[in-house]
């Protein structure tokens, strides 16, 4: 049986410094050089190499490596371990050959490699070489690959006789873990260091010559690896053209400029961007491709705007998929691929490749605690790696498994606090449990029920008499019966405990009356409670699209022929095909997936308190003007109940528009129906139309009068239809007098268009309890923002006089400030300044790129629905692709810039991680974060009580430096404050003490001889402590213990040091002697060390102690030998110095180096002379003749002698 090896799902380094990686599935070994793994021959060496199979520490993986050394073009020939001379690379599953190298050539370069191989057809006796594209790094393991689309096509991948790897320089080369294998297709990694000798210009180019490419400096933005791509685009629509760093087989030689994305096997792909926009949003980016077909020039190139948008100074994923591309693209046979952007500013882009699949979990099903994913097709590794810190990690794995083809994954998760996911390399998700939510109508019943996950099943219900406390707890435990009382709030948490003690919980959900007021308008303000409670400004978004379908915001109809503009025709197509009860079944599934329960969890996680509901009459009458009716007999007002529910569930209020009347309010499609205007008609119909209206509202009055989640009711949306404006005055005053009648209760809100001029003063109607309405947008100038800041300022300061006149609330019913961060703050910082209630338009929507919704409609699973065309069933499948989590993308930065202006969310209070307790020694460092999570997002701020003295709390970083007189036991307070709410905790710091002790003490040198000779003219004292000292001092006495000498040491280190240059305080030289010092350190505390030494001071004193001649009577020319003994006579070391000798006026010689004399050491100097001429000769011996050691007694310093010869 063959017998293969197989590594499922690993990652390899492109090389061992780089950190770009692939993931590679399924590496089958073709040598790998081990023992016993079936080779019978497993290399051979190459033009004179010598080869070795070696162990220890030099293979890469496994026991064995095999290392080649020699000359130019050494290398080896290597058959496949297993099936040996006939080996299949089996290309259908794999796409390369890769091995790992460490090379050490003599000249100490990078090299690539030559890999010859050899098959059983055409390229058997010669095979085919290839040069590896990427270079090996010097002295580091390195993977170095051939792809195979770099051998010829008639090369036969199914029968490998052999392959062959030849370095070109000498030196010597180890190798090890030869293998086929399937990766991803790296088009673009952007790392020189890969590709040695390469340059910018081989990578990629500019469009505009006012803009700059080319690879990231130090300290700038870097994906992966060492390098990223910059593009500094000066203007609108800059881009940058993309050179493939992998070669292919291009007519007999390799070329960058053929590039197979092996569609078969990859099915989209991905780049990393970093983006700086002039306009500070989250923005797309379009990839163009061109290929050698259909496709070569800049007029037919395939572009395609990237669904996901980059996140405004932080690395994002962007994902093509090749389904989105014309499918005469030519992807196995692309030239180049160009990035472009349309705002100006600086990206950066990072690890271009061609991936996947990619299995994604579902968003939809995390919330409840269940990580599932698509079934896998084959077999593999799947790990799920858990965030408790965002989407960019660090990561840790939760889970891992290899499973079985029918295998369903569905993982639990129980925990309660926020995290982020991922399964293998898929896109983070964020996990957040849903709101734990009271029943609204249960309340209303008297019993306090809340919503259950099935993280838990124990919950903690606290009540209160205000919606801001103070809170107590009623109930901690399994799901059970609570009684309401009137007037008292609500609030529930889901819970994990111990005994009594909650461990871990979600965050409170949103605080709900027992017995709720409504919203009045009280002046210019708006007042909860029946206006006697506080003012609340209504702030949030509108939920355009949903019960309104209008085409631009959701993609249908201009896929259709004709054209479906509106949703009055695409009701009628729907009927015409399928009947009126199909129809309405469709748009239900419609609209129950792009509105759901989590939908309004994300809603009032980012602090909003209000939704606009647009709402089309054909939800609840036909177009004759039918009711329909449920299975009671009721008005069906059963999809604006749901949306209600959801909202009173969270607190959140409801502004219920009426954006699609009876007849249409103008001639838009998002009245319903384009191009009718028959509402303000001055005939039959007409009125017919306004009665109707009427009717609607009285209705809507009657079933919702008694409901304070509906903030107002918002009675006709930009009624533009009206010719004049006592038209439009006389329509309101019918439906206000009509809705009276029925509801004093809510708000009535009228819109005006598009001013205060075109609305009354409303004490001239007898209106009373309204709010007046109006939509901003300024589509003529959308990237101007000098013209919208005029435009805002024109209407703030009409605002500002007929607010003041007419004492009426203003609401911005609907805004849009385009693609700028700009004129979005310059709107709201105004809305906010003026206290005005806001609503954006909108939530959702669907073209990308487009800042028109907080979320992006991302369907790439299929075609959008065709009304036309589509089976009932597709239909309803596509429909359901509209929910929020599994087929929108957020638009992060325009979510966050809202939540910035949304004023006080639902508050919560941070949860602060556990603290233990520490322990620590006197004069070491403590260092620890704080951690804590705000179920709000808030951001958090970390304070401290008691904080011993020294110790401080900066950002969430405390650290303390105990001084060594801070021994003992210290509690702190920790707290976590949202700005309101806090957590804390009491952590217990226990200070050990450390006695101050001297571990080492010296004076060096001992004696010394301050006499200015330069040789040991002053002595170190130095001691050192086992911790840092505060001050330190060294104190010289004399034998009668009087002071002489102090040094004092500012303290700071471990260390006291001074030198002392035998001077007293006075700087006069001290007396020869022995003298006793003292080191002493304090440690700031009460510890004190210290300890005791002598040190000698001496002066130098040569001495000729000798000077004799042997023999005793010597002949005329006879050898006589001169023998002069020097001695240092002192205690001190006496430095170099010179003898002299002289013999009647004659040196013998000049004279002599004595080298320095420790104390009391002798050094004898003998000399050989002869004397020729018979005479008594006086010989003088003298040590240091110039005088240049400052002695004691000099007057030694010189000896005679008579020769007598004969």
């Amino acid at each position: 049986m063959q017998r293969t090896r197989v590594i499922s799902c690993l990652r390899f380094l492109a090389a061992s410094i780089i950190l770009t990686s692939a993931s590679v599935c399924q590496a089958k070994i073709y040598q790998d050089f081990e023992v016993g793994n079936g080779s019978d021959e497993y290399a051979w060496p190459l033009s004179g190499a010598s080869i070795l199979l070696v162990g220890g520490s030099e293979p890469h993986l496994g026991a064995r490596a095999i290392r080649v050394s020699g000359v130019e073009y050494n290398g080896i020939g290597v058959q496949s371990q297993i099936e040996r001379w006939n080996y299949d690379m089996e290309p259908e599953q794999n796409d390369r050959l890769s091995f790992w190298i460490y090379a050490l050539p003599l000249n100490r370069t990078e090299n690539n490699v030559s890999v010859r191989f050899f098959d059983h057809g055409t390229y058997h006796s010669g095979g085919f070489e290839i040069w590896t594209t990427r270079t090996a790094r010097y002295g580091q393991w390195t993977q170095l690959y051939v792809l195979f689309e770099q051998l010829p096509p008639d090369f036969d991948l199914h029968r490998i006789d052999k392959i062959e790897l030849v370095n070109y320089w000498p030196g010597m080369y180890y190798f090890d873990s030869i293998a086929v294998e399937r990766g991803d297709r790296a088009y673009q990694t952007f790392e020189p260091s890969l590709r040695a000798g390469s340059t910018a210009g081989d990578y990629g180019w500019k469009w505009n010559d006012a803009d700059f490419v080319g690879f990231s400096g130090p300290g700038e933005p870097v994906h992966e690896g060492e390098h990223s791509w910059k593009l500094i685009a000066a203007d609108h629509w800059s881009g940058t053209g993309l050179q493939s760093e992998e070669q292919q087989y291009f007519d007999g030689g390799q070329t960058f400029w053929h590039v197979n994305l092996r569609p078969e096997i990859h099915d989209r792909l991905t780049l990393w961007v970093y983006a700086l926009p002039q306009n500070g949003l989250d923005n797309n980016v379009a990839v163009q491709f061109y290929d050698h077909d259909q496709h070569f020039t800049d007029e037919t190139k395939a572009v395609v705007w990237t669904t996901h948008a980059t996140h405004d100074g932080q690395w994002t994923r962007l994902t093509v998929l090749f389904s989105e591309l014309p499918p005469t693209l030519n992807l196995h046979d692309l030239d180049k691929i160009q990035l472009q952007v349309y705002w100006p500013g600086t990206y950066y882009f990072d690890d271009i490749r061609a991936v996947g699949p990619i299995k994604e979990i579902d968003r939809a099903l995390l919330p409840q605690g269940r990580v599932v994913w698509d079934s896998p097709p084959t077999t593999g590794t799947y790990v799920i790696y858990e965030s408790l810190n965002g989407p960019d990690g660090p990561w840790s794995t939760y889970w891992s498994s290899a499973d079985s083809a029918d295998w369903v994954p569905d993982i639990p998760v129980t925990q309660l606090t926020p995290a982020w996911f991922r399964l293998n390399d898929s896109e983070p998700v964020e996990y957040q449990p849903p709101i734990i939510t009271i029943d609204r109508d249960r309340l209303k019943a008297g019993v306090v029920e809340w919503k259950t996950i099935p993280q838990t099943d124990t919950y903690e219900v606290e009540s209160a008499p205000a919606n801001i406390g103070p809170w107590s707890r009623i109930h901690l435990g399994h799901v059970q019966t609570v009684l309401a009382e009137a007037g008292e709030w609500y609030r529930a948490r889901a819970v994990h405990v111990q005994g009594n003690n909650v461990v871990e919980s979600t965050a409170w959900g949103p605080p709900v009356s027992a017995t709720p007021g409504f919203v009045h308008a009280d002046r210019t303000d708006l007042r909860e409670q029946d206006g006697t409670g506080p003012v609340v400004l209504l702030r949030g978004v509108n939920l355009g699209a949903d019960l309104l379908i209008e085409k631009w915001m959701t993609g249908f109809g201009d896929n259709e022929t004709p054209p479906i503009e509106d949703e009055y025709t695409l009701r009628q197509v729907l009927e015409d095909r399928f009947g009126v009860a199909s129809t309405r079944q469709l748009l239900q599934t419609y609209q129950h997936a792009y509105l759901q329960d989590a939908d309004f969890d994300i809603l009032a996680r980012m602090g909003m308190n209000t939704v606009r509901v647009p709402v089309y009459f054909r939800l609840f009458q036909d177009e004759n003007g039918e009711w329909i009716r449920n299975g009671q007999g009721q008005i069906d007002f059963s999809a604006i109940d749901r949306l209600v529910k959801f909202c009173a569930d969270r607190g959140l209020y409801v502004v219920l528009d009426l954006h699609g009347a009876p007849g249409s309010q103008s001639n838009e499609a998002h009245s319903g129906r384009a191009n009718y205007n028959k509402l303000f008609e001055d005939s039959a119909q007409g009125q017919a139309y306004r009665d109707r209206t009427v009717e609607i509202w009285e209705e809507l009055a009657r079933h919702y009068r008694d409901d304070p989640a509906i903030a107002g009711y918002d009675l006709l949306n930009e009624p533009i239809g009206a010719p004049t404006p006592p038209t439009l005055w006389a329509l309101y005053d019918r439906l206000y007098d009509a809705i009276r009648v029925i509801d004093t209760n809510h708000v009535i809100i009228m819109e005006g268009v598009w001013d205060w001029t075109t609305l009354p003063a409303p004490v001239s109607q007898g209106w009373e309890n309204v709010v007046y309405q109006f939509h901003y947008y300024l589509f003529d100038h959308s990237e101007d923002l000098a013209a919208h800041q005029t435009f805002i300022d024109q209407q703030v300061t009409l605002a500002e006089t007929k607010q003041r006149e007419y004492q009426v609330p203003a609401m911005i019913g609907e805004f849009h400030g385009f693609s700028m961060k700009s004129i979005w703050e310059y709107y709201l910082t105004a809305f906010n300044r003026h206290d005005w209630s806001w609503t954006p338009w909108s939530y959702k929507f669907h073209n990308s790129p487009s800042d028109w919704g907080l979320y992006t409609h991302a369907d790439d699973d299929e075609a959008l629905p065709s009304f036309r065309n589509d089976p009932l069933a597709d239909l309803a499948r596509k429909l359901s692709k509209y929910d929020t989590a599994n087929h929108h993308v957020p638009n992060r930065a325009l979510i966050e810039l809202q939540k910035n202006y949304l004023g006080q969310p639902l508050n919560h209070a941070p949860v602060l991680s556990r603290i233990t307790n520490k322990t620590v020694s006197e004069g070491r460092s403590l260092s620890f974060r704080l951690k804590a999570t705000d179920p709000d997002e808030d951001p958090i701020i970390f304070n401290a009580t008691n904080l011993p003295s020294g110790a401080l709390l900066t950002g969430d970083t405390f650290t303390w430096t105990p001084a060594y007189n801070q021994g003992g036991t210290y509690v702190v307070t920790f707290i976590a404050s949202d700005g309101g709410l806090n957590d804390s905790q009491d952590v217990t710091i226990t200070v050990n003490d450390r006695p101050l002790r001297i571990t080492s003490m010296s004076d060096s040198p001992d004696p010394f001889s301050p006499n200015g000779d330069g040789l040991l003219d002053t002595t170190t004292f130095k001691a050192r402590f086992n911790h840092k000292i505060s001050s330190g001092k060294i104190v010289v006495t004399d034998a009668g213990d009087h002071r002489v000498w102090v040094a004092v040491d500012e303290g700071g280190t471990r260390t006291i040091q001074a030198v002392w240059d035998g001077t007293n305080d006075q700087g006069a030289r001290v007396p020869d002697g022995t003298y006793a010092y003292l080191m002493a350190g304090i440690d700031g505390g009460d510890s004190v060390a210290k300890s005791s030494g002598t040190v000698v001071i001496g002066t130098p004193d040569l001495l000729i102690s000798a000077l004799t001649h042997t023999p005793a009577s010597p002949a005329s020319g006879a050898a006589v030998t001169i023998t002069a003994i020097v001695k240092n006579r002192s205690n001190v070391r006496v430095a170099d110095s010179t003898l002299q000798i002289q013999a009647g006026e004659e040196t013998i010689p000049a004279t002599y180096a004595i080298p320095a004399l420790a104390a009391n050491a002798t050094r004898t100097i003998k000399r050989h002379v002869a004397f020729a001429v018979p005479h008594d000769y006086l010989v003088t011996a003298t040590i240091d003749p110039a005088h240049q050691i400052a002695e004691k007694d000099d007057t030694n310093n010189q000896r005679t002698d008579i020769v007598t010869v004969h």
